[in-house]
């Protein structure tokens, strides 16, 4: 191969690696400023407000198997004979359905719910809570099964629910619940502004399209 040739491929490769290097930056460019918007768009909660939702997800969570552990020992025993059988299977039912408060005062529906204080407020929350897990301990030390497994499993249960409940207790002392009020509106503002935005980009034809779509079409 003569001088020229090899000069015109090694300039040749400078040109083809020149394209590569300016098409990448572009296309990181456009991915950045896709992100960018799709954010401004559709704005993410912030750190501390996704770790209030963690902890009423996982409430919730606990509350649904504390429910099912009773649900589960009145399953297994026979029905009451006598008298203090009797309250302690009424105990159990009491337990299942405050577990159904529980899950549904985690979920926020109904309004006889959003309404409650006494379900609402985060001190009296965590007590009740609390009263539960101490009444299930109570329910399955008292309890005629012997299943160790299940007893293992309502205990367990019982125990890190009672821990939420001290979690929700504290919380409330420290006036958090208000800090999540606050959190929450500011989250529903950036919202609406988020929504208004992506309204006006819309109208103007301003939305950027999502560079990935690009790279997955096929040339026909």
């Amino acid at each position: 191969m003569s001088g020229n040739e090899n000069e015109a491929l090694n300039s040749w490769e400078k040109y083809e690696s020149q394209g590569s290097s300016k098409s990448g930056a572009f296309q990181t460019t456009v991915t950045d400023a896709f992100e960018s918007q799709q954010a401004e768009f559709d704005p993410s909660r912030t750190c501390a407000h996704k770790i209030f939702v963690s902890y009423s997800a996982i409430a919730g969570i606990f509350a649904g198997l504390l429910g099912l552990g009773q649900f589960l020992g009145m399953a297994i025993e026979d029905l009451p004979a006598e008298v203090n059988e009797a309250v302690r299977y009424s105990l159990s039912i009491y337990l299942i359905i405050m577990c159904g408060l529980a899950v549904l005062t985690e979920l926020e529906w109904f309004s006889f719910i959003i309404k409650s204080r006494l379900l609402t407020n985060w001190v009296s929350r965590g007590l009740v809570y609390i009263f539960m897990s101490l009444l299930s301990i109570d329910q399955a030390s008292l309890g005629e099964t012997t299943n160790e497994r299940e007893l293992r499993f309502i205990k367990v249960v019982s125990y890190i629910f009672a821990a939420i409940g001290v979690g929700y207790f504290g919380m409330g002392c420290l006036c958090m619940q208000i800090w999540l009020s606050k959190l929450r509106e500011e989250h529903q503002i950036r919202r609406k502004g988020g929504n208004l935005k992506k309204r006006d980009a819309k109208r103007n034809n301003a939305i950027i399209k999502n560079p990935k779509e690009f790279d997955s079409m096929e040339i026909a």
